[in-house]
């Protein structure tokens, strides 16, 4: 009813997707006969057009598995390089935290902070009051200081002895003191 020419136009345009492109090939091949002239020769010079594009698609898709294929591989590498490093933070998060200080340490580390920064403010106001006086010269004041620390040193030995003396005097005696002490 249509002619022959006009189904096999319709047998090779018509539009399918590309998985029924090589179903449409194979039947067309079993009930064409092969026949390189007459009215055949339109339909093979068209399978053999779609055998190679199929060929070329094979290829392709063989191409792409194998690059797929690449792909998982380099991903599953470096999810486990991934895992391994994500295992050492953890370890050096944990061994950070070990690694506190206790709290009596803290705080004997607070107390000598603040006594270093007293005894530095203690220091600034003594070299202020150093230069109101107009006293310049440091050295003179440090022989100075250590001259008083030799007499100091004697009169400690001397007030051990005085001590010494006045023990030995009120020695099994009852002593009583009246004021205030300091």
């Amino acid at each position: 009813m249509y002619g022959r020419e006009r189904i096999t136009w319709l047998l090779l345009n018509l539009p399918l997707p590309e998985e029924l492109e090589r179903y449409r090939t194979e039947k067309l091949a079993a009930v064409i006969p092969k026949k390189s002239s007459g009215p055949q020769a339109v339909l093979w010079e068209r399978i053999k057009q779609l055998g190679d594009e199929l060929t070329r698609q094979r290829r392709r898709a063989e191409n792409l598995a194998k690059q797929l294929f690449e792909e998982h591989a380099e991903k599953a590498r470096l999810s486990e390089e991934l895992h391994v490093l994500r295992k050492e933070i953890e370890q050096l998060k944990n061994n950070s935290q070990s690694a506190t200080r206790n709290i009596d340490d803290v705080l004997r580390i607070k107390r000598l902070k603040t006594l270093i920064s007293e005894l530095r403010e203690e220091n600034t106001k003594l070299r202020r009051q150093l230069e109101e006086l107009g006293i310049k010269e440091v050295q003179d004041i440090e022989g100075e200081y250590e001259e008083r620390n030799d007499e100091a040193v004697e009169a400690v030995g001397k007030t051990q002895d005085i001590e010494e003396d006045v023990l030995g005097r009120i020695r099994n005696k009852n002593v009583a003191v009246y004021g205030r002490v300091g």
